[in-house]
C-alpha cells in the first residue's frame, strides 16, 4: 500500500497577519497535519459531502457537469495521481454540497491541532477567518487532496 502523507506545507499565496510573542508578524505558510481519529467526526461528515457530491454530480446530465468531469480526467496524468484541489472543489460547488456547513466542519477540524501558521502557531478560530476566501478554497480543496484522495485512490487501487 502507498504511504500517505502525514503532514504537508502550504504556502501561502495571500499572506495574513497575526499576533507573537506581544507583536504583529506576517504568516508565510501552514504546516497541515494528517486527521487522527480525534477527527472523526469531522472527516466523516467531510467524506459524506464530498462523495454525495461527486455521486450527484455522476447523475447531473448537464454542461457544467460534462466540464467538471472532462477537468477532473484532465487533472490526473496517470490513474494512480489524485484528483487536483480545483478540481475537488469543482465537485463540492457543482454538487448540492451546503458549502457553509462543509467549510466550518473543515475550519473546526485543522483548528484542532491540524494546522500551524508558520510551522508552530496552533492555527485559531480568528486566523482561519482571515484567510481570503480565495485562500480557504485552496486550502480546503488541498487538504482534501492529500488527505482524503490520496488515501482513497490508494484503497481502491489496492495500494
Amino acid at each position: 500500500m502507498a504511504k500517505i502523507a502525514s503532514e504537508f506545507e502550504y504556502k501561502l499565496t495571500d499572506p495574513f497577519s497575526y499576533h507573537k510573542e506581544g507583536g504583529m508578524t506576517t504568516a508565510k505558510s501552514l504546516l497541515l497535519k494528517a486527521p487522527s481519529n480525534v477527527h472523526r467526526f469531522q472527516v466523516n461528515k467531510l467524506k459524506q459531502a464530498f462523495l454525495q457530491a461527486g455521486f450527484a454530480m455522476q447523475k447531473m446530465n448537464t454542461d457544467s457537469a460534462k466540464a467538471a468531469a472532462a477537468a477532473s480526467s484532465a487533472a490526473t496524468t496517470q490513474e494512480d495521481e489524485p484528483m487536483s484541489a480545483s478540481t475537488i472543489m469543482s465537485i463540492l460547488l457543482l454538487g448540492d454540497t451546503d458549502m457553509n456547513e462543509f467549510y466550518e466542519t473543515f475550519k473546526d477540524m485543522i483548528c484542532k491541532n491540524l494546522c500551524f501558521v508558520d510551522g508552530l502557531v496552533p492555527m485559531t478560530g480568528h486566523m482561519f477567518d482571515n484567510l481570503t476566501l480565495n485562500e480557504g478554497d485552496l486550502l480546503l480543496g488541498k487538504y482534501l487532496e492529500v488527505f482524503f484522495i490520496s488515501s482513497w485512490m490508494s484503497l481502491f487501487n489496492g495500494k
